[in-house]
């Protein structure tokens, strides 16, 4: 696909266009895949629903009106489903475009080969059943269910699986071939240090979610061979929360390399998920595959920018009216986006981990204080792993009795320009405050969050600033990123 357009459809009021292109020296080339960033509520699973509809119209209709409801009364129930996806149930029609084709022209197989993973299809279940994985409504492929589900198909996808639980994952849980007769997996596992069969109850949330992510995405890999390397459109929505950071990087190398063959749509709310997608493609030198955006509603109209266009702080106060209100939601989720965004590229400088949470980097600066260096020369940022380049030098050239005077006034001019003591201080201070909003992850919280004070929006608007003038400057340690 090369251009995605959806407008008054579910939580999208305003037209919105996704562009699967990225800018390079002015000009607009095609990029075979996109990472979305949006908070919860921003609109990424009305951007899948659109998708699945127009790929999938015929199953999601048939999985939504029973097969006995025929003729005028099934012409009926047919717009009273559609209506459901109008945004707050509105009077006009909705649209979604796809590479110049609209939903109101729609007819069978318009678009095909699109694969779409979301949170709805991991909710907790008693069992795993492959047959609700590969859900027809969502796993768009030439080959009907029976030949997916056939016991040569499922031995090669459960080997695959396992070899990577074990290997990659290091999880003590093996995947069983189905039951006689029926699609669900046994699973075993070691259980105080004894191997258990039939486990699958005793499976917490995020290891049942691994091994359908797992399961699903070992599908896809297996298609090409029964494809004749066909490429697909595949769709991830916001499938990380449940997966703990370790098991986010690993899943986020599995997604590059899938998107080497594939075409990928990628949206989160995380951050930390985000940075770590931009960093593999950057290591791994396919920038020219991947764009990285983001999805904002401003003034209750959604936007999507490159991240390459992002405004600065004041920019971002201006469009508040020179004003961040406590009481202003918008206003402050953005400010919150805008601090992480700036907080990861500090820590990014500082070697504080690019794979980290928000959460961790603050408790890490929070903790430092004046045990790291950053200081502003110039141009350049200098940090701790340039106090140790220029003590190298020092000591390879310096005189023995002049030594002990140069490290001083060296350890003196890195102690007065160093700006760690003062950030760590304000972030410490945030966090004393219950700066829960700062938080990675905080919109997923349960129960009422504290309330942001004017105080702590004075504070963070200018901690903000500090940050941006700091990673707005050139860095000896910042060789490797985007």
């Amino acid at each position: 696909m090369n251009n995605i357009i959806i407008s008054n459809f579910k939580g999208i009021e305003h037209s919105i266009e996704l562009d699967f292109s990225i800018l390079k020296d002015g000009i607009s080339i095609p990029s075979n895949n996109m990472v979305l960033y949006s908070e919860n509520g921003g609109g990424k699973t009305s951007i899948a629903e659109a998708i699945r509809l127009m790929a999938f119209r015929t199953e999601f209709e048939n999985s939504k009106i029973a097969p006995y409801i025929v003729g005028e009364e099934r012409e009926a129930a047919k717009r009273d489903w559609l209506n459901n996806f109008l945004h707050n149930q509105s009077t006009e029609s909705f649209e979604i475009e796809i590479d110049g084709m609209k939903f109101s022209d729609w007819q069978p197989d318009i678009i095909s080969n699109v694969l779409i993973l979301g949170r709805s299809q991991l909710i907790p279940t008693s069992k795993i059943n492959l047959a609700e994985i590969l859900d027809t409504s969502y796993f768009g492929s030439s080959h009907n269910l029976s030949e997916l589900l056939s016991a040569d198909a499922v031995t090669l996808i459960l080997d695959e699986v396992n070899e990577i639980l074990n290997t990659d994952f290091k999880e003590q849980i093996s995947l069983a071939l189905p039951e006689t007769g029926e699609n669900i997996v046994g699973i075993n596992g070691v259980i105080d240090g004894l191997l258990t069969e039939n486990i699958d109850e005793k499976l917490n949330e995020a290891q049942q979610n691994l091994i359908k992510i797992l399961l699903f995405l070992n599908y896809i890999k297996l298609l090409p061979r029964l494809d004749m390397g066909k490429k697909y459109f595949i769709v991830i929505d916001d499938i990380m929360s449940s997966l703990d950071l370790a098991n986010r990087i690993i899943l986020a190398r599995f997604l590059t390399k899938l998107g080497l063959d594939n075409q990928m749509l990628i949206m989160t709310h995380n951050v930390g998920f985000y940075n770590l997608m931009k960093h593999l493609v950057c290591v791994e030198n396919s920038t020219e595959k991947w764009s990285f955006k983001s999805l904002y509603k401003i003034d209750g109209k959604h936007t999507i920018c490159p991240s390459n266009d992002e405004c600065t702080v004041d920019e971002l106060v201006k469009r508040f009216d020179g004003h961040i209100l406590p009481n202003n939601d918008l206003a402050i989720n953005a400010m919150r986006r805008k601090f992480e965004k700036l907080l990861h590229e500090f820590g990014k400088i500082l070697i504080l981990g690019v794979q980290d949470e928000t959460i961790n980097i603050i408790q890490k600066i929070s903790s430092i204080g004046n045990e790291y260096y950053c200081n502003i020369e110039g141009n350049k940022i200098k940090t701790h792993i340039d106090l140790l380049r220029e003590l190298s030098s020092i000591i390879d050239v310096c005189p023995q009795e002049q030594l002990q005077s140069k490290i001083r006034k060296l350890f003196l001019r890195y102690d007065n320009g160093n700006n760690m003591p003062w950030i760590a201080d304000v972030i410490k201070h945030l966090h004393t405050f219950q700066k829960v909003i700062f938080h990675q992850g905080s919109h997923d919280q349960i129960g009422i969050q504290p309330v942001i004070s004017a105080k702590e929006i004075t504070m963070s608007l200018e901690l903000m600033k500090r940050l941006e003038l700091i990673v707005n400057r050139s860095s000896s340690n910042y060789p490797y990123f985007m």
